[in-house]
């Protein structure tokens, strides 16, 4: 299933809905096939009952969901507890942890970057708020 919005993915009720349509579309493109090749001499009154078929089909299928609710959902998100060497406690590391804390309890920042040279602490810091996010710590 492919997610087209950051953290969403689509209902399952769409996905079945989608299948569904390919089932159809399927059946459409076999029932050309037929007409092309000409195959089993298909009779006129056998194909015009296929076409009216599919087309009922087709058409039970757009009018009995509107989606009105939407098409997606937030999806969950994959945190895991991720073990962790001690890490100091310090100025910096108290500021540096506040303010990423900050950003990610705050609903208008969608992305927030941690850089700077390396050995300082930036991976341990972020398994740290990630196992505080997952209340493990």
């Amino acid at each position: 299933m492919r997610s087209f919005c950051w953290g969403k993915r689509r209902k399952k009720k769409v996905d079945l809905w989608l299948k569904e349509v390919h089932k159809i579309k399927g059946d459409v493109q076999k029932t050309e096939q037929e007409v092309v090749e000409g195959r089993n001499y298909i009779s006129c009154a056998r194909l015009g009952k296929l076409v009216v078929e599919n087309l009922q089909e087709a058409v039970e299928l757009h009018e009995n969901e509107k989606f009105s609710d939407g098409l997606l959902v937030n999806a969950l998100p994959s945190i895991w507890q991720i073990p962790t060497a001690p890490m100091g406690r310090g100025a910096t590391v108290e500021r540096n942890m506040g303010m990423i804390w900050e950003c990610l309890m705050n609903d208008e920042v969608q992305k927030i970057g941690v850089f700077g040279m390396g050995g300082v602490g930036k991976t341990t810091i972020m398994h740290h708020i990630n196992n505080q996010l997952m209340g493990m710590t």
